[in-house]
């Protein structure tokens, strides 16, 4: 997975009080987790919108004051008025210890089904997964070049070295449904036989 560099500055109190003032003063209060003890931080707005709207999952190289931290970001709470971003909490990644995320699901391949008239229907678009820090990929990769009409692809199917799946082992993550096309393409073939 790819790495950003984020810098923050440590948060001497913590509370109600000071993350409204620290978001007055366009700052977002943040905690990591996972380590010996939390550490509470908070970063501008701007530094943190590359790890908050990017589509993609990365690891944050949080540069907290003088010390450094490998994190990924875990959840994030928005404003229910404003939708700007509140809180951020991270957890700390730690060589040699698991780590549960929620990767992107990211489609491959020219499926047969589609060729024929399906069409493709994405049923996930992010999958929650488990693997340690280095054989953590960007996305989980559906290729869909074997897929016919009426096929599915569910995560029993799905196998990354390294990566247990969270999900349900029966969840169809991806399908070729038959279209309206497709059915009277069908009965146009099936008409030409009988000629």
């Amino acid at each position: 997975m790819k790495t950003l560099e984020l810098k923050a500055e440590a948060r001497e109190t913590t509370g109600s009080k000071d993350a409204a003032a620290l978001r007055r003063q366009g700052m977002i209060p943040c905690v990591l987790y996972g380590g010996d003890k939390p550490v509470h931080f908070a970063a501008t707005e701007a530094e943190l919108k590359k790890i908050i709207y990017s589509p993609a999952v990365y690891f944050a190289e949080l540069n907290i004051g003088a010390e450094k931290f490998k994190a990924v970001m875990q959840e994030i709470q928005f404003n229910a008025v404003t939708d700007k971003p509140e809180h951020i909490d991270f957890l700390q990644v730690l060589d040699g210890k698991n780590i549960k995320l929620q990767l992107p699901v990211r489609v491959t391949g020219n499926s047969a089904g589609v060729r024929s008239g399906g069409k493709l229907v994405v049923n996930v678009r992010k999958l929650t997964v488990e693997a340690l820090p280095d054989q953590m990929p960007d996305d989980i990769e559906l290729d869909i070049t074997n897929l016919n009409i009426g096929d599915k692809l569910r995560v029993a199917d799905l196998s990354v070295a390294g990566v247990k799946f969270h999900d349900p082992a029966n969840l169809a993550v991806a399908a070729v449904q038959m279209t309206r096309s497709a059915i009277s393409a069908q009965a146009a073939a099936e008409q030409d036989k009988k000629k």
